[in-house]
């Protein structure tokens, strides 16, 4: 006889015939669904401490954990990519953030079992919202970079960028050798670091706070920073110094360009709708 345990496998694998979206592949469909059974037993033991009962910790949970599990459940009908089964509830982005943050605090306590199940749901919801996984995100973020201004501002900043070196392609991954190499014009100066913040939702743009993170600018773009300038509708482009946690930001890495705005005495801030802004906003780019 079957044990649970392996009955339980089966039971996390698709039914035969069911194609899943483009989107979601057999790898994150099976993990998001070990996670959807693991992640609500966290938060049922009444030990939660108070100051995160105070923060509608476990009533963020249970929303995640309920969309999440709808989601599978549409996955295993095997529904079409653009099926409205798929559509994620407002403000999901919200209570991802402080589920991301909620991970990060048990990983830097020793425990990355939380962190890691939280962001196989973030990739679920967010891949389900965005019709697109992570690498298709980025690919069409970085594409926009390959056009006029956009490009021009890129290449006026010197700085480094790791690269694999060539011929591994059969060495897995992780193990892979990688250099730096200096990319932009040779005559460009090198970057400077300012801190940028990424907003989470349409709110935090609107005051400007967001997940600190370092960005590499060209010095003219700095020192308009230091002197508090205001953002006077222009645009700038700035290059991510470190790698964004926020599930919103996720699918880009170190060294990618963002464009963003000036906030005066405020930190600057990268726009919330990167695609918008480059899309229709290139005359407002102000290149240094």
């Amino acid at each position: 006889m079957a044990s649970d345990s392996s009955q339980a496998q089966k039971e996390k694998v698709p039914e035969e015939g069911v194609k899943l979206p483009p989107f979601i592949d057999s790898d994150l469909f099976e993990q998001a669904n070990s996670a959807t059974e693991i992640v609500i037993r966290m938060f049922s033991n009444p030990q939660i401490p108070e100051h995160l009962r105070a923060k509608s910790i476990p009533e963020q949970v249970t929303r995640v954990h309920a969309a999440a599990t709808q989601l599978i459940e549409a996955l295993k009908r095997g529904v079409g990519e653009n099926d409205e089964s798929l559509v994620v509830y407002d403000g999901y982005y919200d209570d991802l953030q402080m589920l991301y943050l909620l991970g990060l605090q048990n990983a830097q306590m020793g425990n990355g079992g939380p962190k890691k199940i939280f962001e196989i749901l973030m990739d679920l919801l967010t891949n389900c919202d965005t019709r697109a996984t992570a690498e298709q995100r980025r690919a069409r973020h970085l594409a926009r970079f390959e056009q006029e201004p956009w490009r021009a501002a890129r290449e006026k900043v010197k700085r480094q960028v790791m690269q694999e070196l060539p011929g591994q392609e059969e060495v897995p991954e992780m193990m892979r050798a990688v250099d730096f190499v200096d990319v932009g014009d040779a005559d460009a100066p090198n970057g400077e670091s300012m801190k940028i913040n990424l907003p989470s939702s349409a709110e935090s743009f609107g005051t400007g706070n967001g997940e600190g993170t370092w960005g590499l600018v060209h010095p003219a773009i700095k020192a308009r920073s230091d002197a508090d300038e205001e953002a006077n509708n222009h645009v700038f482009v700035g290059f991510l110094d470190n790698q964004p946690g926020y599930p919103r930001w996720r699918h880009l890495v170190v060294g990618d360009p963002v464009v963003f705005e000036l906030r005066g005495t405020k930190r600057a801030i990268a726009f919330l709708d990167q695609d918008a802004v480059l899309s229709q906003d290139a005359a407002k780019l102000l290149e240094c």
